[in-house]
């Protein structure tokens, strides 16, 4: 109303009435155009330019700001937008990944399917992918130690990039053929402990197959480098032994080498103990093996061993620490009477109290062979006591009556 009023005054009042009209069709203008938003309760006008013409036969090659990359023999200018799988022949199977291309640049790569390769060294070969979205390149190095299932990862990338370029999969199926275990010749075996070894995730993985009565009654893993992570899942398959009475068990997915180490030492020590038909007359001497040597921590500590025998065999025990909401859980392992083997498998207390206080815990018991007399590690008391009443709780069951 002040604009209407100050026109009065300079007296050009006579052009308001087209300064309306053109104000009107200006609006009605713009609005054909564009379009109205209602932003907040206020009016926005949005105009559209007009399209521009693209040409479907040019090429996008970038621009100096952002130069295209190529990955491999791949140029990425030549990549469409979007997500697109591929996939790659790793170790033991395929491996199959989701690569996301943004303005011709892989910026985000997930490894979504493994067909068979073992966790232990995918696990590693991932570590790949991070370097191929940093150089946006396939030029990357490989992962020392899981070379396959790294060539396998980059393979699948590749052929996710060809897919967004408009090009077939390049994935071809390996055409080898798996190669079908040989199933192990159950027989007759006598009755002892013999010992077998067979090579594992880290090295060698030794056990102690006890026969009695011509069955296996109990499978002590003596000997292992392997990491406990994948320990403990592959021990599933010692029970799954002793009730079939027989190796021939499928390996533990996830920890493939570790179980298959079990089972092949198993089979090593159930051929020593088997009892040869041919000479059913003159049978041959049960052999005695040489029983592992049972660590030492020292002589220095004053530790006299318990005149105590136990029943060979795994056995588990519970026991408070200084986290009392959860029980921490100790494997100790028997053979040939004797204390051979304890593992820390579960726990929630502090590492800085609990792990010092089992470095120093478990060789003293096994000198010992019991808990008798041990003390408690200074500065790791509760959990200390926590080892202690579980090692105390696991020899109950191997205590000979």
């Amino acid at each position: 109303m002040n604009i209407f009023r100050n026109l009065y005054k300079t007296g050009i009042s006579h052009l308001i009435p087209g300064i309306i009209v053109m104000a009107i069709v200006a609006i009605a203008v713009l609005s054909a155009n564009g379009q109205l938003e209602n932003a907040g309760g206020s009016e926005v006008v949005v105009a559209e330019t007009d399209p521009v013409s693209i040409d479907k036969n040019k090429k996008d090659v970038g621009n100096e700001d952002n130069p295209p990359v190529k990955v491999g023999d791949i140029d990425l200018a030549n990549c469409a937008d979007g997500k697109y799988t591929g996939r790659g022949q790793g170790y033991a199977g395929y491996l199959e990944v989701e690569v996301t291309v943004k303005d011709h640049k892989m910026t985000k790569i997930r490894l979504i399917k493994n067909q068979a390769d073992d966790a232990p060294y995918l696990a590693k070969a991932k570590a790949v992918i991070p370097r191929v979205v940093k150089a946006q390149s396939l030029d990357v190095d490989s992962i020392s130690g899981a070379t396959y299932s790294t060539n396998g990862i980059l393979a699948a990338i590749e052929d996710a990039l060809l897919k967004s370029m408009g090009r077939g999969s390049s994935y071809k199926e390996s055409k080898k053929k798996k190669k079908t275990p040989v199933a192990f010749d159950d027989g007759e075996y006598n009755d002892g402990t013999f010992i077998g070894s067979a090579g594992a995730y880290r090295g060698n993985i030794d056990v102690a197959v006890t026969i009695k009565f011509g069955k296996i009654t109990t499978i002590v893993i003596t000997k292992t480098q392997d990491d406990q992570e994948y320990l403990a899942d592959a021990k599933a398959v010692i029970p799954a032994m002793i009730r079939k009475q027989s190796p021939n068990v499928d390996t533990v997915s996830g920890a493939t080498y570790s179980s298959k180490g079990i089972i092949n030492a198993t089979k090593k020590a159930l051929n020593k103990a088997r009892k040869d038909p041919s000479k059913k007359e003159d049978p041959a001497p049960e052999e005695k093996p040489v029983a592992p040597q049972i660590p030492d921590p020292g002589n220095n500590d004053g530790i006299t061993p318990l005149d105590i025998e136990y029943l060979d065999g795994t056995y588990y025990g519970t026991g408070l620490g200084y986290n009392t909401s959860f029980r921490l859980k100790v494997e100790v392992a028997v053979y040939q009477t004797k204390i051979l083997r304890i593992e820390l498998i579960e726990h929630q207390d502090d590492l800085d109290y609990i792990l010092p206080a089992a470095k120093i815990l478990f060789p003293k018991i096994i000198k010992r062979q019991g808990i008798n007399g041990i003390d408690t590690v200074s500065e790791a008391t509760y959990s200390s006591w926590g080892i202690l009443d579980a090692v105390d709780d696991a020899l109950k069951d191997a205590v000979k009556p």
